[in-house]
């Protein structure tokens, strides 16, 4: 994510992949304390819409190019056809590490 404004661009970025992926397509769960959500995506997730992808690219700044490497390297790892994927993991600070 970019440098600057760099929490509120996390927060921005998550909620569009919560809001067009994970919620209508995945599971989220939250643990019982409320300090830690996963994020699971099935297999064949649609694409985000256009208005959304455009959106993560201007959030992402300079470090768009990060993320399509790291993308590409992923790509080459072999994945069972019917496997899940963490989409994202996020904690409150406090929690962070335990």
């Amino acid at each position: 994510m970019a440098e600057d404004s760099h929490v509120q661009r996390v927060a921005a970025v998550q909620r569009i992949y919560l809001e067009h992926l994970a919620l209508p397509f995945g599971r989220c769960y939250i643990d019982d304390s409320g300090n830690g959500v996963v994020a699971v995506l099935p297999p064949n997730v649609p694409e985000p819409d256009e208005k959304a992808v455009e959106k993560i690219v201007e959030l992402r700044g300079d470090r768009l190019e990060r993320i399509l490497q790291a993308d590409e390297q992923l790509s080459a790892v072999s994945i069972p056809a019917h496997a899940w994927s963490v989409a994202t993991i996020g904690t409150t600070p406090r929690s962070r590490g335990t």
